[in-house]
């Protein structure tokens, strides 16, 4: 417990210099050189971006640390948008299958040799397979070349164009659509892998990384919740069917991006040169996975704290970021939710996740990230276990909507904890690898949970059994937790008896 309080008054004392520093950003970030030579903030610069930099509503201390404000409140609309073209995909789906709207029970006609219910986790499952594989490549551009803000600011611009032509689904193009989508989820974590090579460098001081995670999930979640509301009251109030929302949700997208997005790449996120060079006797392409095996193999011989954290997050990650596409069919196969309804029901969600982040930094503090995130998973794990049980059909409509409360809360809780206790533990001089490592474990096994409910859907076992496997990653990512021992004997295992880096400089 003294560590605890020592942990707090170290937070304390630091949240006091931030805000002292919060007051001129663009002159802060001048005085700091990045460690390649490349400050990226000169004289010429600031002028220009002054405006956007103290932009009050994304303000940080810095331009990149702003930037990666205006990209994160970019990315909950992207991300929310899945939910309103996978719910319209699912029902042209069953057009294309013949199925019948009005029947209770489940379709079984197939299209392309599926049922219409497993498209959404085949989708995810494809992605899953597909992003694994590729994200290396990314991650050995961002680290061996000077590409990095470019294929940042690239797939800025291509996420615009893949969104812009989602808007024109139909009846007749929605298995095109179904291609575009997967390729869209290439383009974004392409995105991804660029952006969080930039968030390790916004700053040098742990505890401010841990606040700015907090802050960017409450931006991320506030956005979303906008785009939800604005959305479902668009349709509610037009009395607009799946594909006409789906045009207007795409068109609110596209608008986001061009106004938020790609300001920040082109005014404030800077190139960066080369980290590392490409071996010699080695292909780019094949240098990212050579790396990608000898830090894993490093992680697994020398840091156990380190490799056990990462084997829960190949279990809380893979069930976490397909959550989205398994609740959307469980609820158009068991609850018989249409598009609004859909809608309120994330609104819910994405709403208590903002107590939730509030909630997650205060236990955080008081305890300790390790605590911290078990206690999340546990909440998000045992909902959705409580749903496979007690939600059986259209009546149980209300059961689910209660429990979304829990789901969101402890969604909330769980992204803050788990990027603060990341940041925390990983080795120094080592966070852009250590973030790459990160991003790569929440996708190696980003197939299994969408399989898993796949399989036992396609043998007509029934959804609520598929909804209760999605629990079991949970629990596995706790027990690899609960191996860790205790977060400070973790802490010293990797840093030794120094817990605190003690630095305040920002990019």
């Amino acid at each position: 417990m003294s560590s605890a309080i020592n942990l707090s008054s170290d937070i304390s004392e630091k949240k006091r210099i931030d805000s002292n520093s919060n007051d001129n950003c663009v002159d802060e970030a001048q005085d700091k050189k990045i460690s390649d030579g490349n400050d990226g903030n000169d004289e010429a610069d600031s002028d220009e971006d002054s405006w956007f930099c103290n932009f009050t509503p994304f303000r940080h201390s810095s331009p990149e640390a702003t930037a990666w404000a205006l990209d994160a409140s970019t990315r909950g609309p992207l991300i929310m948008a899945n939910i309103f073209i996978g719910k319209t995909l699912l029902g042209l789906a069953k057009i294309a299958a013949d199925c019948d709207p009005l029947s209770e029970d489940p379709c079984s006609s197939k299209v392309y040799g599926f049922k219409p219910s497993s498209l959404l986790t085949i989708m995810i499952t494809i992605s899953g397979v597909i992003n694994g594989c590729l994200m290396p490549i990314i991650g050995a551009i961002v680290d061996h070349t000077s590409w990095r803000h470019g294929v940042g600011l690239g797939s800025a611009v291509l996420l615009i164009f893949v969104n812009g032509a989602i808007a024109f689904i139909s009846e007749a193009n929605w298995f095109t659509m179904v291609i575009l989508q997967i390729f869209g989820g290439f383009a974004y974590l392409t995105h991804a892998v660029v952006l969080f090579a930039y968030f390790s460098e916004i700053s040098s001081d742990r505890y401010r990384i841990a606040r700015l995670a907090a802050s960017y999930n409450i931006k991320q979640y506030a956005s979303s919740v906008l785009f939800l509301v604005l959305v479902t009251g668009i349709s509610y109030v037009w009395g607009l069917g799946d594909v006409a929302t789906v045009r207007i949700s795409q068109g609110i997208v596209v608008a986001t991006v061009m106004m938020l997005m790609i300001p920040a790449w082109i005014r404030l996120f800077k190139p960066r040169a080369a980290l590392r060079t490409v071996p010699e006797n080695q292909w780019l392409i094949s240098t990212g996975f050579r790396k990608l095996a000898k830090t894993g193999y490093e992680i697994v011989v020398n840091h156990r704290a380190l490799k056990l954290i990462c084997c829960s997050l190949l279990c809380s990650e893979a069930a976490g970021n397909s959550f989205a596409q398994v609740a959307i069919t469980f609820t158009d196969q068991t609850l018989r939710m249409d598009t609004t309804e859909t809608g309120i029901l994330m609104l819910i969600i994405f709403l208590s996740s903002i107590p939730g982040s509030k909630f997650a930094t205060y236990i955080t503090n008081t305890f300790n990230p390790l605590w911290s995130y078990m206690s999340g998973l546990f909440m998000f794990g045992s909902t959705t276990v409580l749903a496979s049980i007690f939600v059986k059909d259209e009546a149980d409509k209300i059961k689910f909507f209660l429990l979304s409360l829990s789901w969101g809360f402890a969604f909330g809780w769980i992204f803050p904890a788990q990027r603060t206790l990341w940041v925390m533990i990983i080795p120094k001089q080592q966070e852009t690898e250590m973030m790459g490592i990160y991003i790569c474990c929440g996708q190696v096994l980003l197939w299994l949970p969408p399989m898993i409910f796949t399989i036992l859907n396609e043998s007509g076992v029934d959804i609520r059994y598929g909804l209760f496997s999605q629990s079991v990653f949970y629990y596995l990512a706790i027990l690899f937790l609960l191996s860790v021992g205790s977060f400070e004997n973790a802490l010293k295992e990797t840093h030794g008896d120094s817990i605190t880096d003690g630095g305040e400089d920002d990019i």
